[in-house]
C-alpha cells in the first residue's frame, strides 16, 4: 500500500498536487501517526517515508525530513515518489543481473555434473555373483515403509504426535515447514480427542486466527479453517465463548473478523448434523474404561437375545417395521453459546469495528452467520428465542444502503420463516409477519439489486407455502 501510495504521488501533476494539497495533507495527518507510534520497526519506517515523500511533492520549499539511514530501500522507495517509471525501471534491470547470474552458476554446476557423470561412466561395474552360502537373513522380509508417514513428512519434518508439539510448530515463526507439518497434523490430532484439548482449544484457536500465510503453503486457508472448526467441534463452550468474545475486541484486523464469523457458522452446523465422520479409529489411543466395556457386553447380550425372539415369533399377519435410525443432536446442549453471546454485544463503540457505518460488509457476514446459527438450532426448542431476537436486529437494518447486508436481512428472515412455528409466527409474530409481507411484496417493484429482488421471492414463497399448508384460509 505504501508503495502504491508513493507510485500514485509521482504520477501527479502540478495541477493535480495544487487541487489536492489540502486534502492529502489531513490525510497525512491522520495516517502517518499510526505508523509512527507502532513498535515495528518497518511500520514506522514506512510511514516517516510516506510522511517526508508527500510534504516535499506538495511543498518542494518545506517540508519533513527524518533522521533516515539511506539504504538502497529507503532511497528507491522515495525515488517511488518522483520519477516512479526510472525507479521500476532501475529495479528491474537489477533483477535481470542477478538472473544472469544465476543462470551462469546453473551452467557451471551442470558441466561439472556431466563430467562426474562421464568418470562415472569409465568405472567397470563389479558384479557380485549370487551364493547359496550367504546369510540367512536374505530370507527376511524387507522392511516395507509406511507410504502415508512418508507423505505427510514436509521436507523431512516429522508430523508432531502431541497438541502441544503442534503449537510450537505453529509459533515458529521462520520455520515454514515446521508450520506446514503442524497444520497438516492438526485437524487428525484434534478428531482424535487427546486428553489434554480441553486445556490448550483455546490457546490453538487463538494462534490459527492470527497465524498468516507468510511462506505461500499449499492449501493453507483449508487446513487452518478444518483445524478450527474441528476444535470449535470437539470444544464447543470454550471455543464459542471465546471466539465471541474476541469478535469485539480491538486487536483484530477485518480478514480475522470474518474467520471468526465463518468457524462459528461453519461449527454450528456441523454440529447439527449426525456424528458420520468422527469413527471410533480416532479414538483407539485411548484408554478404554471398565464400566463402558461392561455395558458392552450387556448389550451383546441383549442383541443374542433378541435375536433368538425373533426368530422364534411367527406373524400371521402384517408388514415388517421398519427401523428408524435416532442419531443425538449435538447441537442442542450447546446452540445458545453460539448465538447470544455474539449478538448481545452488538451496537458497542469499537475503534477499529464500525459495522453500522463503514464496515459494512462485516454486518453483513454478521447477520448471515446469527441466521445459519438458527438454521442450525432447528427444532430445538431455544431457536423460538434466538428467532425473536434475530427478528428484532434485521428489522432495523431492512432499509440498509448497501445492497450485500440487504441481502443478508433477506437470507435471515427466510431462515426465520423456515425454522419457526406456526403458533409462534402467526399468533405472538402477526403483525411483524405482516409488516414483512408487505415490505417483501414492496421490494419487487422498487429494489434495484437484482440478488435482493431474487431472495424476496423466494422468501415470500416460503412464507405463502407455509400460510397455505397451515393456516386457515383469510386468516393471514
Amino acid at each position: 500500500l505504501s508503495k502504491c501510495i508513493l507510485i500514485s504521488l509521482g504520477c501527479l501533476n502540478e495541477k493535480q498536487r495544487n487541487l489536492w494539497r489540502s486534502e492529502m495533507v489531513l490525510k497525512m495527518m491522520d495516517g502517518v501517526p499510526a505508523h509512527l507510534e507502532s513498535p515495528d520497526s518497518k511500520l514506522h519506517q514506512l510511514g516517516m517515508i510516506v510522511a517526508e515523500s508527500l510534504t516535499h511533492v506538495f511543498d518542494r520549499e518545506k517540508h519533513l525530513k527524518f533522521d533516515l539511514e539511506r539504504t538502497d530501500e529507503v532511497k528507491y522507495l522515495c525515488e517511488l515518489a518522483n520519477d516512479p517509471e526510472n525507479a521500476i525501471r532501475s529495479k528491474i534491470s537489477n533483477y535481470k543481473k542477478f538472473d544472469e547470474k544465476d543462470l551462469s552458476y546453473t551452467k557451471s554446476f551442470d558441466s561439472i555434473n556431466m563430467e562426474t557423470t562421464n568418470h562415472t561412466k569409465s568405472f567397470d561395474p563389479i558384479k557380485v555373483e549370487s551364493s547359496e552360502e550367504l546369510d540367512s537373513d536374505d530370507d527376511l522380509v524387507p522392511i516395507n515403509p509406511n507410504n502415508e508417514e512418508l507423505e505427510e513428512n514436509v521436507n523431512g519434518v516429522k508430523p508432531p504426535r502431541y497438541l502441544r508439539d503442534c503449537i510450537t510448530g505453529l509459533r515458529s515463526k521462520e520455520e515454514p515447514n515446521h508450520i506446514e507439518a503442524s497444520l497438516k497434523a492438526l485437524e487428525k490430532l484434534v478428531k482424535s480427542e487427546p486428553g489434554d484439548l480441553s486445556d490448550v482449544c483455546v490457546e490453538l484457536v487463538q494462534i490459527l486466527i492470527h497465524l498468516e500465510d507468510q511462506f505461500c503453503i499449499s492449501n493453507f486457508i483449508e487446513m487452518k479453517m478444518a483445524s478450527l472448526v474441528s476444535i470449535c467441534v470437539k470444544c464447543p463452550i470454550k471455543v464459542a465463548q471465546y471466539l465471541s468474545h474476541e469478535f469485539y475486541e480491538e486487536n483484530y484486523s477485518i480478514t480475522q473478523r470474518i474467520t471468526i464469523l465463518e468457524v462459528i457458522a461453519s461449527a454450528a452446523t456441523k454440529l447439527s448434523k449426525p456424528l458420520s465422520d468422527d469413527p471410533d479409529s480416532f479414538r483407539e489411543h485411548l484408554v478404554s474404561m471398565p464400566h463402558l466395556q461392561i455395558e458392552n457386553k450387556i448389550a451383546e447380550w441383549r442383541l443374542v437375545v433378541d435375536e433368538r425372539i425373533k426368530t422364534k415369533t411367527k406373524r400371521k399377519v402384517g408388514h415388517s417395521n421398519k427401523s428408524v435410525t435416532v442419531h443425538l443432536n449435538r447441537f442442542n446442549e450447546v446452540a445458545g453459546y453460539f448465538f447470544f453471546p455474539l449478538l448481545n454485544k452488538f451496537g458497542g463503540k469499537i475503534k477499529t469495528l464500525d459495522m453500522l457505518g463503514d464496515d459494512s460488509f462485516i454486518l453483513g457476514k454478521f447477520i448471515y452467520t446469527l441466521a445459519t446459527v438458527l438454521m442450525a438450532a432447528q427444532n430445538l426448542p431455544i431457536a423460538e428465542l434466538m428467532g425473536h431476537q434475530l427478528l428484532e436486529l434485521i428489522w432495523t437494518l431492512r432499509f440498509h444502503r448497501e445492497a450485500f447486508v440487504r441481502q443478508s436481512v433477506l437470507f435471515a428472515l427466510s431462515m426465520l420463516v423456515m425454522n419457526m412455528s406456526t403458533q409462534t409466527m402467526f399468533t405472538k409474530l402477526h403483525v411483524e409477519m405482516c409488516e414483512a409481507k408487505e415490505w417483501l411484496t414492496g421490494l419487487l417493484n422498487h429494489e434495484l439489486n437484482a440478488e435482493c429482488r431474487t431472495l424476496a421471492v423466494s422468501c415470500l414463497h416460503l412464507m405463502q407455502r407455509r400460510i397455505n399448508q397451515e393456516m386457515p384460509s383469510g386468516l393471514f
